[in-house]
């Protein structure tokens, strides 16, 4: 079976006719492609927002954690202390 030339262009525009057609039955008018496109670019700002927000909750309530363990070590090491001095002062 030998292909024309004639035949390969005959298939050619019916292949371009079909990836036509099925490009259009799935197109999406421009306004509701940027409608989406800023609806995704909103949803990802609000997610970083979000993000950042927990983050510097995180790194506010640690840092809040080793304030208060430091100061609950130099508070017993006062206790400590003042125990101590108090027995040799007696």
């Amino acid at each position: 079976m030998d292909i024309q030339p004639s035949d390969v262009d005959r298939i050619a525009t019916a292949l371009h006719a079909k990836l036509r057609h099925e490009r259009e039955a799935n197109w999406i008018e421009p306004e509701t492609h940027a409608e989406q496109h800023r609806f995704i670019t909103e949803w990802l700002e609000e997610r970083r927002r979000r993000h950042e927000s927990w983050r510097r909750i995180k790194e506010s309530v640690i840092g809040w954690i080793i304030i208060t363990c430091i100061g609950g070590l130099f508070f017993a090491a006062g206790i400590g202390v003042y125990n101590w001095l108090a027995q040799r002062l007696q």
